[in-house]
């Protein structure tokens, strides 16, 4: 993933929606980093919703977050 950020990067991509979700199973650095790179390079770019980070998969008390960011993406279409 940071590779492709990265040539996104390269490539001064710029003015996007991003809705960022981690994923790990001991370590949760990638979330914060993807972050990194929607706010600090990607000019004019909006992360949309709260960044999630699930370990392992997704728990039942989870879905929630989930359903706000869907919810939140699904609104940011809209406009």
């Amino acid at each position: 993933m940071e590779n492709f950020l990265h040539d996104l990067k390269c490539l001064h991509f710029q003015n996007r929606k991003f809705a960022v979700i981690g994923n790990h199973s001991w370590a949760s650095a990638a979330k914060k980093r993807m972050v990194e790179y929607v706010t600090e390079y990607f000019k004019e770019s909006e992360l949309i919703g709260d960044a999630l980070d699930f370990k392992s998969s997704l728990k039942t008390e989870q879905e929630k977050e989930l359903d706000a960011l869907a919810d939140a993406i699904a609104e940011s279409v809209k406009a």
